[in-house]
């Protein structure tokens, strides 16, 4: 089994998708992420904690900043899970429908720029060189 340095825990594959673009694999080889596709469930939740913690030393969750997002990150909190806090202003998407403005927010939404900003920050992460492969 791979063990990885950190794991980062999101809540659907799109996140996952936008960290993946945030911390390219080929520079962030050590880094695991892992979705629970939005599930509230207790003993679903569980398992995949305990399995990226099988894997894992360090684990943050990354969640949406609204109200589903909160839920998450406090059931995370519970298994010593730290959460990783976004802007809700920087994971926005604006789209017109109509009359209407159809604002949406989501981890998704953000740039890569931002995420990689972030999570650098709170986690300490560094982006291996071509030179740490040798």
């Amino acid at each position: 089994m791979q063990t990885y340095k950190l794991g980062i825990l999101v809540e659907g594959v799109n996140d996952a998708k936008a960290v993946f673009a945030a911390l390219l694999p080929e520079e962030f080889p050590h880094v695991m992420v892992a979705w629970n596709n939005g599930t509230q469930d207790g003993s679903k939740l569980r398992h995949l904690v305990n399995r990226v913690k099988e894997q894992c030393p360090v684990i943050y969750a990354l969640t949406d900043p609204d109200a589903a997002g909160d839920i998450l990150a406090e059931k995370m909190l519970h298994y010593g899970i730290p959460r990783i806090y976004v802007d809700k202003e920087e994971c926005m998407q604006v789209r017109l429908s109509g009359p209407f403005r159809l604002v949406k927010r989501g981890v998704e939404y953000a740039s890569p720029e931002y995420l990689r900003e972030v999570i650098c920050k709170v986690t300490g992460l560094e982006a291996v060189t071509c030179s740490d492969h040798s």
